[in-house]
């Protein structure tokens, strides 16, 4: 039952590139056994066994999430005029 859950949420996620949505990701931060820095590293390890390359685990974590805040052209890249913290 696990097994099939977790293959079809790998099937969806390689279907949302295919359909134009960019995948971005997102931490569930406050809530219970969440661990911010830690869920963010397994979930950008879950999207890539999910067939996303790297480069596009990446690109979720920042270029996309800075979109899905509205926060595109002022986060979510290091570049000039943008804010960073490395």
């Amino acid at each position: 039952m696990m097994r099939t859950a977790v293959m079809n949420r790998r099937a969806v996620v390689r279907a949302l590139p295919k359909a134009g949505a960019k995948p971005a990701v997102g931490t569930d931060g406050g809530a219970r056994f969440v661990v911010p820095a830690l869920s963010v590293h397994q979930e950008l390890a879950a999207l890539v066994a999910s067939g996303l390359s790297p480069a596009d685990a990446l690109r979720a974590a920042t270029i996309n999430a800075a979109a899905a805040l509205d926060l595109d052209g002022e986060v979510g890249e290091v570049k000039v005029g943008q804010r960073a913290d490395l």
